[in-house]
């Protein structure tokens, strides 16, 4: 049998911030890049792997709102500054 020279990847940052973007995705994130933690420590290699590939999905979908999110506030802080501006 082959055994993982080193433990996957869990990506819990990744799902930690994209708790500020996409809540629900980084919540699921985070609980799979627990899982897979706690996998590997108890022997289940596979099942780390599994998890760590869910964890990185999650933490991509919760990137990408993360970053839409900046973007929207930073149109609006220049919108919303152009506004006043004008007045």
């Amino acid at each position: 049998m082959n055994m993982p020279a080193e433990q996957p990847k869990n990506y819990l940052g990744l799902n930690i911030l994209g708790l500020f973007g996409c809540t629900i995705a980084g919540i699921i994130g985070i609980v799979f890049a627990l899982q897979s933690k706690n996998k590997w420590e108890a022997g289940d290699h596979s099942g780390a792997e599994d998890a760590a590939k869910i964890a990185k999905i999650t933490g991509i979908i919760g990137l990408i709102g993360f970053i839409l999110l900046a973007l929207y506030i930073v149109l609006v802080v220049i919108v919303g500054g152009a506004m006043v501006a004008g007045m």
